[in-house]
């Protein structure tokens, strides 16, 4: 850390109110623009977690699927498995898994609008200081 000497003179500079005026806006515009910028990421970990929600779900439905397969290949002799088969297996994956994802996913929906409205609420408060300087 630099020491000041005691010989160093220290420099003020005075702006004009509109000069200060001036900066105080470009400050806050720019405050607006950083909270929409932090809003857009938001959205996007949204959508990301919403993707990955989907990918588990899929990841799910594959591996209930490939155990119906190898049950009804040991079950039976090699012959092909009928689309009958197929399709109540995967009505037993819906009733079994759907409702716990469906859940995960409101929570994420609720944590998100909660952050939304906390940004807005920030927002709205910048742009009335932002009028009341203009």
């Amino acid at each position: 850390m630099k020491k000041i000497n005691k010989k160093e003179v220290l420099i003020h500079i005075k702006l004009e109110n509109s000069e200060a005026t001036i900066s105080k806006r470009d400050i806050l515009r720019l405050e607006i623009e950083l909270l929409k910028l932090i809003k857009a990421i938001k959205r996007y970990r949204a959508y990301r977690t919403r993707e990955l929600i989907e990918k588990n779900r899929l990841k799910i439905k594959i591996s209930g699927m490939l155990k119906d397969i190898k049950r009804t290949e040991l079950a039976l002799p090699r012959l092909e498995i009928p689309k009958i088969l197929k399709g109540s297996s995967e009505k037993e994956y819906e009733k079994e898994y759907k409702k716990p994802l469906g859940e995960l996913q409101k929570l994420s929906e609720k944590i998100e609008e909660k952050q939304d409205d906390e940004l807005e609420q920030q927002l709205r408060e910048i742009q009335s200081r932002l009028q009341t300087l203009q």
